[in-house]
């Protein structure tokens, strides 16, 4: 059955009408869903039919069961509000504090809209910062956002007793050390990180923390305790780790694995360099500047227009045309491509041509001096008049 959808919002002249086919069978969460992939919205729907809402607020209900029939108008609303904002910038900043970007990058990862659509939203024109300075629970200094912290009374007895509290439960509080393996290099990230984690979770779980914990793209990573290795598969139990240990994990960032993620986001085609880096955010979770500042601190422009990768032209990025031709191992098998071309070409042109092909010479090209191993071949042409070349 058809339906007609109302989308609103508590701005005036932001309403949206959504022509929708629907089945008398589908719930109204689903039919939620489909309404958030048409008109991304951070904040709780509201689906109304006339004056009630449908369903009573239980979104398992069927809209046939709801009394939805062919032709009817239902209105959605948007029940936005700086409250539900505020948690949700609240909860990304759980880990740890994030500069003002990456909290922007990370918010339209998370939810599937910039921090300017949720304050368009909220009717409010104002920069993020700004929004950011005014709010309580949040503090912004020197390009840092983190949660205000309220002092608690009696906090040298609250603390004891939460960590008995946790021993008691198996939860390890760890301090783990971030290293980035640059090759030429070993840097610290971002200092020390605190988790807090179950002593039978597994070092590969421990490892995802850390790198959900740290923004960190990149996948080759080891967890290590006392400079040894603790293998993905073994407790950390299992492993020795102790409440209140140290550990560092190392992550070996990589070039070529940044070009990796870049060139399966250009597949679909150009992009420009800001749509580029969102669309990185988007898939992996970290901003594009952190990847590169795991690799020294390079901008992304310059490093998009230094490597032969990308194409960059009136910022556009594309794929260079070389990289679609199949990789060239060794001298082999240069030679045997160079030859299958070789031959290709001549069948091609024998087809082609209108003259009177009476012989063809290939020979090997590297034979005759030439740096690189290739097969070329001569026509010889029959029937050519006096003179000609």
């Amino acid at each position: 059955m058809k339906v007609q959808v109302v989308l609103k919002t508590h701005l005036k002249g932001t309403e949206r009408t959504i022509p929708l086919t629907v089945s008398a069978g589908e719930t109204i969460s689903c039919m939620k869903d489909r309404v958030s992939e048409i008109e991304p919205s951070p904040f709780p729907l509201k689906l109304w039919k006339g004056a009630a809402v449908l369903g009573g607020g239980d979104d398992g209900q069927k809209l046939a069961d709801c009394g939805v029939k062919d032709g009817d108008t239902l209105a959605f609303t948007v029940e936005a509000s700086e409250a539900v904002f505020v948690q949700q910038l609240t909860q990304l900043l759980q880990a740890k504090a994030l500069s003002a970007s990456e909290l922007s990058l990370i918010y339209c990862h998370r939810h599937g809209v910039t921090v300017a659509q949720t304050l368009g939203l909220l009717g409010s024109q104002e920069p993020f910062e700004d929004f950011l300075k005014r709010q309580k629970g949040l503090s912004l200094e020197q390009g840092t956002v983190q949660i205000c912290k309220p002092v608690a009374v009696d906090a040298p007895a609250q603390a004891e007793g939460e960590a008995e509290e946790l021993n008691s439960t198996g939860t390890l509080d760890l301090s783990v050390s971030v290293w980035i393996d640059a090759g030429a290099e070993t840097m610290d990230l971002d200092g020390e990180v605190g988790l807090a984690l179950d002593s039978l979770s597994t070092v590969r779980e421990a490892k995802e923390a850390v790198i959900a914990a740290e923004l960190i793209p990149f996948s080759d990573v080891d967890l290590m305790l006392n400079d040894e290795i603790l293998q993905d598969d073994e407790t950390l139990a299992g492993c020795g780790v102790q409440n209140g240990c140290d550990l560092d994990f190392i992550v070996r960032s990589s070039e070529s694995a940044l070009v990796q993620q870049l060139t399966e986001l250009l597949e679909g085609g150009p992009r420009s360099s800001n749509e580029l880096s969102l669309l990185f955010c988007n898939r992996h979770g970290v901003p594009v500047d952190r990847a590169l500042r795991m690799l020294g601190r390079e901008k992304f422009c310059d490093f998009l227009a230094r490597h032969p990768t990308f194409t960059c032209v009136s910022g556009c990025i594309s794929l260079s045309r070389h990289q679609k031709l199949p990789p060239i191992l060794d001298e082999t098998s240069m030679a045997t491509s160079a030859e299958v071309a070789r031959d290709q070409a001549v069948a091609a042109v024998s087809k082609a041509a209108f003259l009177n092909i009476q012989r063809v010479v290939k020979y090997d090209s590297s034979a005759a001096g030439t740096d690189t191993a290739g097969s070329d071949a001569v026509i010889l042409v029959g029937g050519v008049p006096p003179g000609a070349t």
